[in-house]
């Protein structure tokens, strides 16, 4: 059975670890160089490689003998494993194909597509969960379980919004989220989850010039819904305290992680933001630090990437830095 879910999944990374320059070169060759479609066609191969993964994790599970003591666990150990599955993949699925896009088309992915293949993604899971519970019912295992029927507690409809604003999450939903995803991750090999601690450079100085309550009306919501649109189907982005924000990114290890705290920091810096009829710039500082290389919860993480910003401050702002190991 092992052997069997190596090769699988050997098969669904092949896609995804192919060099962007190659793509680039591939595109050029086909006269394709500003156009959509190879893109579009790439991941699907990439989706259908992940699709033949879980499917081949279901077969293996069939083989299991009726009479077996430990079908019920069997079962449960099933559902942790197509969530992992999908846990692991769609990610750098979701990456992929910012990048193939942004390579092909010059510019970023718009997020219709972006959602639509996010769409994508859960209704494979959904329909792996459904098989699941179709043959535990086949056993006579009784009703499908709540593991497979219910949402996680990182459904977007059950966690806490910042009260101020609304626009992105509680800072209180930040450790919840982190372990919710940790545990999700426990039959995946070689998870990590990256945390970003975000500070807005020289905010009092912001403050002071147009008034806090200006602030508050206009570049705080506007520099939050940019974060959270960055973020979208990627990870999620709390409002940690006053300008300080925090992003989680889940199956992300830490050279991912540093790409994308560098498109959120240049991102930001390229938006001009309107402040009672003037055009305003906005810088980042960012830090980086990932579980478990720079710790092993929640709260030395956080600490290890809040230090990581506070040298990006000092190395004279409007940069990123990651945790020293």
């Amino acid at each position: 059975m092992e052997d069997r879910l190596k090769l699988a999944e050997a098969r669904a990374r092949e896609p995804e670890v192919r060099a962007l320059d190659v793509i680039a070169n591939a595109l050029a060759a086909q006269g394709l160089g500003r156009s959509g479609a190879l893109v579009e066609q790439r991941h699907e191969r990439r989706l259908e490689s992940v699709r033949d993964f879980l499917g081949e994790r279901l077969r293996i599970e069939r083989e299991v003998p009726l009479g077996s003591e430990s079908l019920g666990l069997a079962h449960e150990n099933l559902i942790r494993s197509l969530r992992g599955i999908l846990f692991r993949h769609s990610p750098r699925l979701l990456g992929g194909l910012e990048e193939d896009w942004s390579r092909a088309m010059g510019d970023s992915l718009p997020d219709q597509m972006l959602q639509r293949h996010s769409r994508d993604l859960q209704a494979l899971l959904d329909q792996a969960l459904q098989a699941a519970d179709i043959l535990r019912q086949e056993r006579g295992l009784g009703i499908p379980s709540a593991a497979s029927s219910a949402s996680t507690s990182t459904d977007a409809s059950e966690r806490q919004l910042e009260q101020k604003f609304r626009i992105l999450y509680s800072a209180s939903q930040e450790g919840p989220d982190f372990d919710t995803w940790i545990a999700e991750a426990q039959s995946v090999d070689g998870y990590s989850v990256a945390v970003l601690f975000v500070d807005v450079d020289d905010f009092k100085a912001v403050n002071t010039r147009f008034t806090e309550s200006v602030v508050d009306r206009t570049i705080l919501p506007e520099l939050q819904a940019l974060v959270r649109r960055l973020c979208l189907h990627r990870g999620a982005a709390y409002r940690h305290g006053g300008e300080e924000l925090v992003v989680l990114l889940p199956n992300c290890e830490l050279d991912e992680a540093m790409r994308f705290a560098e498109k959120l920091r240049a991102q930001v810096a390229a938006h001009v933001f309107l402040v009672d009829g003037h055009f305003f710039p906005i810088t980042l500082s960012i830090g980086v630090a990932v579980w478990p290389l720079h710790g092993g919860s929640f709260e030395i993480v956080l600490e290890e990437a809040n230090r990581a910003e506070r040298e990006a401050k000092n190395a004279g702002k409007n940069c990123v830095r990651i945790a020293r190991p």
